[in-house]
């Protein structure tokens, strides 16, 4: 009840902490409950092909506004493609995340 109250604050797991596989399992089973948190910082913690199922799990948190993935990114080209696609879904949807930050490679990629 009392995060209903909160306004939705950043929270910042960027640079550094390499969360990984587990880190992003962790986010997919817990961050889809929390209302509190309206943008979330995961650049730079090598989620690479985990962004795959990471991202639509992340929008399955309404609250969620705003979303840095940068530095996540070293996979194979269908890989690649594939996570975006799924970034694009998630800003497609009404609701969404309204900022995801573009990396050099995807300049490759002219609907990102």
């Amino acid at each position: 009840v009392l995060a209903c109250l909160l306004p939705p604050f950043i929270l910042s797991l960027s640079s550094g902490h390499q969360l990984r596989s587990p880190g992003a399992q962790v986010l997919q089973e817990q961050l889809a409950g929390v209302s509190a948190v309206g943008s979330l910082d995961i650049s730079d913690n090598g989620f690479d092909s985990d962004l795959v199922t990471l991202v639509p799990a992340l929008g399955k948190n309404k609250s969620l506004k705003h979303l840095w993935l940068g530095k996540n990114f070293n996979v194979k080209s269908r890989t690649l493609e594939e996570i975006l696609h799924k970034i694009v879904q998630l800003i497609q949807e009404e609701d969404c995340v309204s900022y995801i930050p573009r990396e050099r490679k995807f300049a490759q990629w002219p609907w990102v």
